[in-house]
């Protein structure tokens, strides 16, 4: 079970502006003060406070009675001082069950008219007594008004050190009082610690740059001697006037006025090492005295930063890219540097300037890149070669093929590759499916990624048609496919055609080429001859219907071309000699109709002696 104390840090002024709030210096007040006001309570031995700031009693040791306070080092109490004043003193305080103001300090000598912010570190813990052991959660509620401020805390006891403010604005007062207040009492004694008061004055923020509006510069040797024109520009005008001091330092910290310097522009003498920079702005205050050393404050730091040597620029990302990628190389160098690119280690073209990423554009080869100071010509790294590959998968075609009726099939994805990923998660060259889909498999070459789509279908197909050219049979199914015909089911060929074939019955046999079973028909292959040379030497001496007879009714009809009808037969096999009433006829083109199973035949054909 936690205990929760009520704990109220207050500022009490006569007369305070009511726009006084928790926070650090905000609303246009973009900067602190150097510290106007410290209490951190000091260092060595355990003292009393000084008369007046408590009512508790004084007491040496553990504080084993509540209502006591002393004044002792922080690292009697604590492991760890979170406060700005390592194994300093800060304020112990044995809190009692009843409420009241354990502590208050009044702070003068400030100036109307003026926001500041008040810091504190506090730390509330107890006695194992009160079995309280986890952390400490707060809530903020400053509402300053005429002769009261508080600031109200509410949480679960810590063990830790907590850092707190609160902003105010005197309106014609010049002092301030700060002050704990219990507003209630407790079911048992606490601890509570208080430590570096601190009370800074707000300020605008004071913005610094060059005549290029950079905040900091890196240069090198060879942009000796170096020096730059900066201006201090605070960011609010309300002041009456603002009095400058500029300062210089080696390192960052130490700061030293440089005599003469107190406008607003400031022209730095000849640089060789790095140095830093920055200006004191004093805010002209009138009712405190113009130049009051106390409301200081400082402008951003410029830095400039001499650079013994650059680092060359270190390659990230991948060099080796897939053809028709659209993809850039980049590196990274240090804070200030720029980078351009160049076709050759040294000398060369300039290919782009001032940018870490450079787009090759599907170009393999090596390409360099030199790290630059920003603004400077002269001072520059060594160059680094970036070699950039385009990778040239192999061609992938898709496919289709047939799947066989009541079998499996193993399609491949064709090619040596380093891995394969197929649609149904498989992960070798080829798979074995069962029914037709739609299957894909991603093909990587070292890291390029291709996809190969492979159609199944199943060899459901049957004939569309068998018709007689000439002598010729040609084959035509319902589907496109990659099949196999033959008419005797022993010799298959590609080939729909089939040339040159003599007039008869056959049976038709095309199949998949991946599949055992054909598909079957019979066909009667009927045609009109061409011509036929009745000349007695063996050879084509006769017209004849090969194939007639197959069909259970026929009439044949021979006319010359004038239409008259030379030679007739029906329901029996054809043979002309090319006579009529026992006369020859002579060489000419000639016509014939054949009925047959009520499909009509007609055409022509040559007589030739």
């Amino acid at each position: 079970m936690f205990n929760k104390v009520p704990l109220y840090i207050v500022i009490l002024l006569c007369s305070l502006k009511s726009q006084s709030q928790t926070g650090f210096c905000r609303d246009g007040y973009g900067n602190k003060s150097d510290p106007i006001f410290i209490e951190n309570f000091g260092i060595g031995e355990t003292v009393e406070l000084s008369q007046g700031t408590s009512p508790y009693t004084y007491e040496q040791g553990k504080l084993t009675t509540a209502g006591s306070y002393h004044v002792s080092s922080v690292s009697e109490w604590f492991n760890e001082d979170n406060t700005l004043d390592d194994n300093g003193r800060a304020l112990i305080m044995r809190i009692g069950k009843n409420p009241g103001i354990p502590y208050s300090l009044k702070i003068e000598n400030l100036c109307p008219n003026t926001t500041y912010t008040l810091e504190f570190y506090y730390n509330i813990f107890s006695p194992t007594v009160c079995k309280i052991d986890q952390g400490i959660t707060f809530n903020t509620d400053f509402n300053i008004d005429n002769s009261i401020s508080n600031g109200f805390y509410y949480g679960i006891f810590s063990t830790g050190w907590g850092k707190s403010s609160i902003r105010f604005t005197t309106v014609t007062q010049n002092s301030v009082t700060f002050y704990i207040e219990l507003k209630s009492g407790t079911e048992c004694t606490y601890y509570l610690a208080i430590d570096d008061i601190t009370l800074k004055a707000c300020g605008e923020k004071v913005l610094l740059s060059d005549r290029t509006g950079r905040n900091s510069v890196k240069i090198c040797q060879s942009d000796f001697p170096f020096s730059t024109t900066l201006n201090a520009s605070p960011n609010y005008s309300g002041a009456k006037q603002h009095n400058y001091q500029w300062q210089s330092s080696s390192d960052g910290i130490n700061w030293g006025n440089i005599v003469g310097e107190t406008r607003s522009d400031f022209t730095t003498p000849s640089i060789s090492e790095t140095t830093y920079f920055r200006a004191i702005v004093n805010h002209g205050n009138i009712l405190c005295g113009n130049n009051n050393l106390e409301y200081q404050y400082p402008s951003e730091i410029y830095a400039v930063s001499v650079i013994d040597s650059i680092t060359p620029p270190i390659p990230k990302g991948d060099l080796t890219f897939c053809e028709g990628d659209s993809k850039t190389v980049s590196v990274t160098v240090d804070n200030g540097l720029t980078v351009d690119w160049y076709d050759a280690p040294t000398g060369g073209n300039l290919l782009l300037a001032n940018s870490n990423e450079f787009d090759p554009k599907g170009v393999s080869g090596t390409y360099y890149a030199e790290a630059r100071l920003y603004y400077s010509n002269n001072c520059s790294s060594s160059r680094t070669a970036v070699k950039v590959d385009y990778i040239k998968p192999p061609e992938i075609k898709d496919e289709t093929i047939v799947l066989c009726e009541n079998t499996n099939s193993t399609i491949h994805a064709g090619v040596t590759a380093n891995n394969y990923l197929w649609s149904n998660g498989e992960t070798t060259e080829g798979i074995t499916v069962n029914e037709p889909g739609i299957y894909s498999v991603d093909i990587n070459f070292n890291g390029c990624v291709i996809k190969k789509v492979i159609t199944v279908t199943s060899s459901n197909f049957s004939f569309e048609s068998v018709i007689s050219d000439r002598k010729n049979i040609v084959v035509t199914t319902n589907i496109p496919g990659n099949f196999l015909y033959s008419i005797d089911g022993n010799i298959f060929q590609s080939s729909n055609v089939f040339t040159n074939i003599e007039g008869g019955l056959y049976t038709i046999y095309v199949k998949d080429r991946n599949c055992n079973e054909p598909v079957t028909t019979q066909f009667i292959h009927f045609y009109i001859p061409s011509f036929f040379t009745p000349n007695g030497d063996g050879i084509n001496d006769f017209f004849e219907l090969n194939g007639l007879e197959l069909f259970k009714t026929s009439q044949v009809l021979i006319f010359d071309r004038f239409g008259k009808l030379l030679k007739s037969s029906k329901n029996a096999p054809f043979l002309w000699d090319g006579t009529y009433l026992g006369h020859k006829l002579p060489s000419d083109d000639y016509w014939c109709v054949v009925i047959a199973d009520d499909r009509k035949f007609t055409g022509h054909f040559t007589l030739k002696r």
